[in-house]
């Protein structure tokens, strides 16, 4: 991490897939409800409500 040698990995670069199939794609898909579950959080995947209940 610290002798920059990551920076090369950093740059704009296309999805080699012929098809997403990854979790972010997801997120984005129409046919799924899921700007619902994650409201304000779809960039992170944080969900707007839990889904199991905390302990008592």
């Amino acid at each position: 991490l610290y002798d920059g040698s990551y920076r090369a990995a950093l740059r704009p670069r296309p999805c080699p897939l012929a098809v997403c199939d990854c979790h972010i794609g997801y997120v984005h898909l129409e046919s799924l409800p899921l700007y619902d579950v994650f409201a304000g959080g779809v960039l992170e995947r944080v969900p707007a409500q839990p889904f199991w209940p905390t302990p008592p």
